[in-house]
């Protein structure tokens, strides 16, 4: 059935009116007035007179009507609407923010507020400024890998810094050691700090950390203090964070985040949300007029109806023995 048929008992679109009450309720959306332009919508279909018009502008009524609806459900959404860590601290003016994500008991950390690339990187997906804080916890596994902390770095992991704490396995035959090495990859880069001393036995919890003040970063390992290395590329520090840390249960980032940025991202997240909220959540029947679904009888009525075959019966004497 069907739009089309619907469509051929329809009168033929009058003067416009509904397009005109479209273009004004996406202009009253835009103004953020969602509840306004939801009524001028609701109201422009509600004459019988106006059906071919609506018929005719089906896709985009649904699509508005749609929109409208998740704009009612998701009225002003907060950082804590968006990320599935637990948000500490907003400010919508400055854009600082604290998120802290932290495992179920014998799970691993949630994954969908970061990017993830093959390698296992997790990169925050919103520009941090400089002036940020990242911390690390978690547990060492049975074949330790290095744990390391990301900064400046953009999606593609072209670039960026790289801070690896290392370690020293002497409780396996052979040893294994990797050295702890703090550096910039990609066009611009550098060695800020590289050495084996006194590296950390992988067993246990582990606990590494990184801030970033006017160009220069501080780096720890538990409590220890690592340094404080100042890069030759400051104006390279606004960038995505993020780490590589297999075995994580808690990670804590606090930073001022681009506001440009985060527009983006919150854009790019609800506009996800709307795609599921159209699919499996909205019923246009909640906003379709009377005279809609009269129609729909009307059009079902119409159809020819087929006989559907009986296939026992239609099945040969032999067959059925």
């Amino acid at each position: 059935m069907g739009l089309l048929l619907l469509l051929l008992l329809a009168p033929m679109p009058q003067d416009g009116a509904l397009e005109t009450a479209l273009v004004h309720s996406s202009e009253l959306t835009e103004a953020g007035k969602s509840g306004e332009a939801r009524a001028v919508l609701l109201a422009a279909i509600q004459d019988p007179r106006a059906r071919g018009e609506v018929l005719a502008q089906f896709g985009p009524l649904m699509d508005q009507l749609a929109y409208l609806a998740f704009q009612e459900k998701n009225p002003d959404p907060q950082p804590g609407d968006l990320l599935e860590g637990d948000v500490v601290k907003w400010k919508a003016k400055s854009g600082q923010i604290k998120v802290r994500w932290k495992a179920a008991p014998g799970g691993t950390l949630p994954s969908t507020d970061f990017l993830v690339s093959e390698d296992g990187d997790h990169l925050f997906p919103v520009v941090a400024k400089d002036g940020f804080k990242i911390r690390l916890e978690g547990s060492w596994a049975e074949n330790p890998t290095p744990i390391s902390v990301l900064a400046g770095c953009d999606e593609g992991m072209e670039e960026g810094w790289r801070f690896t704490g290392g370690f020293h396995l002497t409780e396996s035959s052979p040893n294994l050691l990797m050295p702890r090495r703090l550096e910039r990859f990609g066009s611009s880069f550098e060695m800020l700090h590289q050495d084996t001393k006194k590296l950390e036995e992988p067993d246990g919890d582990w606990v590494y950390s990184l801030e970033c003040r006017r160009g220069k970063f501080i780096f720890r390992v538990g409590n220890k203090r690592i340094g404080t290395f100042e890069t030759r590329f400051p104006d390279k520090v606004p960038g995505l964070l993020g780490f590589r840390a297999p075995g994580a249960t808690e990670i804590e980032l606090e930073a001022k985040v681009d506001l440009e940025d985060w527009k983006r991202f919150q854009k790019s997240v609800l506009s996800s949300r709307l795609g599921r909220f159209r699919t499996l959540e909205y019923d246009p029947a909640e906003d379709l007029p009377i005279w809609f679904r009269e129609m729909t009888v009307q059009a079902a009525a119409a159809l020819p109806m087929r006989k559907v075959p009986d296939t026992l019966a239609e099945a040969s004497p032999e067959a059925a023995s």
